[in-house]
């Protein structure tokens, strides 16, 4: 077993171990979360996204439906280790007593990437409506891709700290996955321990299944850019020349975009045809086959 492998069981292992240990004063609860945004600047820029965003989120227990939650803002990848996320979010707490809460939030997430293991650390601030407080969120999570492309681990832990009652009331233990369905979607699927004590004394527990659907729409050049050079491939084609035309020559080119700087142009529109030489190789024979390979 991999020293990545021994890792995620034991992280694995201490979960379930919490979750036994905490099961004496616990609620059960599911998420269901949708997360979609849109990248306005997709084919303008390659450094900067702009995307308005839209979140909702439903919570249910054994009496039903408890809780309802909308956000809608922006949010930006302004550096390439540095996402800004603005926006309002309405709360509707329906059980045990209704109750509405209207916030507005500012996140600060620095990231980095090092090889399959990424580390984020969303540094959050709340203004809450009601009864009247800001709140500070700070969220560090350790992603880990296991050479699956579909596939990614993750494990995280939330801390939220309250003005008014001036202390860390809530504390959230989160092991899950993400499922990536393709370029724009990904299934989010993970276990949550939290734990509360506002306006309590003492702790109190849930744990919580949450799923969450992302939806990235919009060109992102960036994206594309990097796929592009991962999968770039040149086409060579053969020039033999001579009396006997017993020499041979592979002349590489890289696409439409820098066919000026390629000897060989090629005609008709039609891939693997070749047209006549340029000047630089004017009056050389050269063969109408081409040969494609991957760029080392």
């Amino acid at each position: 077993m991999r020293f990545s492998d021994r890792i995620w069981v034991c992280l694995a292992a201490f979960s379930v171990v919490l979750a036994t240990a905490t099961n004496a004063m616990a609620e059960e609860e599911v998420r269901l979360k949708l997360d979609m945004d849109h990248n306005v600047l997709g084919g303008v820029s390659d450094t900067v996204t702009l995307r308005p965003m839209v979140r909702t989120e439903q919570r249910f227990r054994a009496q039903g439906l408890v809780l309802l939650k909308i956000f809608a803002g922006v949010r930006s990848d302004v550096l390439p280790w540095l996402t800004l996320q603005a926006y309002y979010a309405h709360k509707d707490k329906l059980l045990p007593e209704h109750q509405q809460v209207h916030m507005a939030v500012l996140d600060i997430v620095p990231h980095i990437k090092l090889g399959p293991v990424r580390i984020s650390d969303l540094n959050g601030s709340e203004w809450h409506s009601v009864p009247g407080f800001y709140r500070y969120r700070n969220n560090l999570e350790v992603a880990l891709s296991p050479g699956l492309t579909w596939l990614r681990l993750f494990v995280a832990d939330e801390i939220r700290v309250d003005s008014d009652q001036a202390r860390m009331n809530m504390n959230d233990l989160k092991v899950g996955m993400d499922l990536i369905l393709g370029s724009q979607l990904t299934l989010r699927a993970y276990y949550d321990l939290e734990s509360k004590r506002r306006s309590r004394d003492s702790w109190l527990n849930t744990h919580v299944l949450q799923i969450m659907l992302k939806v990235r729409l919009g060109f992102d050049v960036r994206k594309e850019k990097k796929d592009g050079e991962s999968a770039q491939t040149t086409d060579y084609v053969v020039l033999r020349y001579g009396k006997a035309q017993n020499h041979a020559r592979e002349i590489p080119c890289h696409g439409e975009r820098s066919a000026s700087r390629c000897p060989v142009r090629k005609g008709g529109g039609h891939p693997g045809v070749w047209a006549e030489a340029s000047s630089q190789h004017r009056g050389l024979e050269h063969t109408s086959r081409s040969i494609t390979r991957k760029d080392s």
